[in-house]
């Protein structure tokens, strides 16, 4: 039933974009986009998102009914509220975001703003479901929940933007790999602490670590979210071999 969106999408007309043909003929190679400092920050990034994701996706309905004693009715709807929560946040942050682009702000500054702020209150609130009781946790919880609302369009915007129509496809399927270990690997840690330790705590610290890491990714390693010169980029690694052999 979910490849049904693809219908109405194949049939929606596309304008032509000006020079999209040449410049994805003139795409980096493959050795230097994956020489590229952003792209390891980006699928830096995107894992520390998504380890907080899957997390959220797979763990939260047993850490509301074990950690805070809601029966299985309780829980539900306040589950399904923090996912409708991150979907509602993902549209109106991604609307803001476009309208500040227009209003002449850089690409760098809005995704970078929704970055680090996404990045950083996902950290704080995680770190706040460790140490607040259930008054405190349940709002929280749906902090993570507009966090990662906020994350989700800034992160795969951002990659698009770096990459230019001539890496793009390559660049979200080297990042979309990191995302999918994040995915593998979240639940399967959360599962082990639990198991070893009687608690989330440990686990949402974890957590809570990894989204700092996302802090440093964006403010860090990637360093201007703006189209990357690919063809200045490989002749300054061409000049770099030859300088080695010399």
């Amino acid at each position: 039933a979910s490849l049904l969106w693809l219908w109405p999408w194949l049939r929606t007309p596309r304008a032509a974009v000006p020079g999209l043909a040449r410049a994805t003929r003139d795409g980096p190679p493959t050795r230097a986009l994956l020489r590229s400092r952003d792209l390891w920050g980006s699928c830096l990034g995107g894992f520390c998102e998504a380890y907080a994701l899957y997390l959220v996706l797979s763990w939260l309905p047993l850490y509301l009914v074990k950690t805070h004693g809601l029966s299985m009715a309780q829980m539900a709807p306040l589950g399904a509220a923090v996912y409708a929560l991150s979907a509602v946040t993902s549209v109106l942050t991604g609307s803001a975001s476009d309208r500040w682009l227009r209003a002449g702000a850089s690409a760098n500054r809005v995704r970078k703003t929704a970055l680090l702020a996404g990045f950083s209150g996902l950290a704080a609130c995680l770190g706040v479901c460790v140490l607040a009781g259930p008054r405190g946790a349940l709002p929280a919880i749906a902090g993570c929940g507009l966090c990662l609302g906020m994350l989700v369009p800034a992160i795969w915007a951002s990659a698009q933007t770096l990459a230019g129509p001539g890496a793009a496809a390559r660049w979200m399927g080297v990042q979309n790999f990191f995302t999918n270990l994040a995915g593998i690997s979240a639940p399967v840690i959360t599962g082990v602490v639990v198991d070893r330790t009687g608690s989330f705590s440990f686990a949402f610290l974890i957590a809570a670590g990894v989204a700092l890491i996302g802090v440093l990714a964006y403010g860090v390693i990637v360093r201007r979210i703006e189209t990357i010169d690919w063809r200045a980029s490989d002749s300054r690694a061409l000049a770099a071999g030859f300088q080695e052999q010399g």
